[in-house]
């Protein structure tokens, strides 16, 4: 028990370092692959682990469209153009 909550904290916080760079498209098997190298995930844990991180990454790019749509309803296309801009140097905007 103590190990499977170890285990499911360390993933929950390696998700959650992802939030902060959600503008950011990752590889699923790229991340998968660090997390096998870095967590010493076991075969078994990759074939749960890699379906959440599927899902996650559908999720993120679905918030994303979702809150561009949003915004070039309220923003002219210049506040757009200009919103682009800023996301080369501030990927959280």
């Amino acid at each position: 028990m103590k190990y499977k909550m170890m285990m499911l904290s360390a993933i929950t916080a390696f998700l959650l370092t992802g939030v902060v760079y959600a503008n950011q498209s990752f590889n699923v098997d790229e991340k998968i692959q660090s997390m096998k190298e870095k967590l010493g995930l076991t075969d078994t844990q990759i074939t749960v682990v890699k379906p959440i991180l599927t899902e996650y990454k559908l999720q993120m790019e679905q918030l994303k469209s979702e809150k561009e749509r949003r915004l070039k309803e309220v923003l002219t296309t210049e506040q757009m153009d200009k919103m682009k801009e800023m996301k080369k140097t501030e990927p959280d905007s």
